[in-house]
């Protein structure tokens, strides 16, 4: 069912989210139906299909350069913006209150270190929204995304309302599947709410999904050592430094 829904939309570029996370994509976009949308990380272009096709006016950021040349064509209605967003995004935000202009969606799904999502999430907290704003931070199960999303500066921003880390469930892979590796963790959705007037309330970042979180990491390749191995792997460590400490002294 899921799949001819998104089958009778003919998207054609590879888009590297599952089926729950096209089909939610799919209809907030459709249900919002925004004037202005905001992309961070075009790739291949797979989100952007949906995203351009919903939305009248779109930004997409990306690191490479060579996008515009590749999918401009296709998208008359995107405006692309090559760069490190630690440069580009926070004179986007800057331009965007300027001119009074704000995104009624976002879709966070560029640099994946815990700083980069931290990073690209608190310079979209300084966007002075005009109308509700939804923000949708993709893979919050992998635990640097996640990580980044959790110390990303959301009490500090006035107009964020609500913050759920999993409002979509991720996906742990035990076997290699295209960019994944084996143990890994990866998809899901973080959702944020802002809008024009300022919060009365304490925010809470809301974690529906952590002891599943915090269970499949403990089989994950991301899982922390146990005292007897970091001490095993520091003896290893040692063990292959002193030959070397050796040589360079009998030199």
């Amino acid at each position: 069912m899921i799949d001819e829904l998104l089958q009778q939309q003919h998207y054609e570029l590879p888009w590297q989210m599952g089926r729950c996370e096209r089909l939610t994509i799919e209809r907030l976009l459709g249900s919002i139906r925004p004037k202005l949308a905001i992309e961070i990380g075009t790739y291949l272009g797979g989100s952007l299909q949906v995203i351009a096709k919903n939305s009248e006016r779109v930004i997409s950021l990306d690191m490479d350069d060579s996008i515009e040349g590749k999918l401009g064509s296709r998208f008359p209605n995107v405006q692309f913006v090559a760069g490190r967003t630690q440069e580009t995004l926070p004179k986007l935000v800057s331009s965007l209150n300027e001119l009074g202009q704000s995104p009624e969606f976002v879709l966070v799904d560029g640099d994946h270190s815990v700083e980069g999502v931290r990073d690209d999430i608190n310079s979209l907290l300084k966007i002075q929204p005009q109308q509700d704003m939804l923000m949708i931070m993709h893979d919050s199960f992998n635990p640097y995304c996640r990580a980044g999303m959790i110390a990303a500066d959301w009490a500090n921003c006035p107009y964020v309302h609500s913050v759920e880390i999993d409002f979509v469930p991720g996906v742990f892979f035990p076997d290699s599947y295209d960019t994944a590796e084996a143990g890994s963790m990866w998809a899901g959705f973080g959702c944020a709410v802002l809008t024009p007037a300022q919060r009365t309330t304490e925010l809470k970042v809301e974690q529906s999904h952590r002891a599943v979180f915090n269970a499949v990491k403990e089989v994950s390749i991301y899982r922390v050592p146990s005292a007897s191995r970091a001490s095993q792997l520091m003896s290893y460590l040692r063990s292959c430094v002193r030959p070397i400490k050796r040589s360079l002294l009998d030199g």
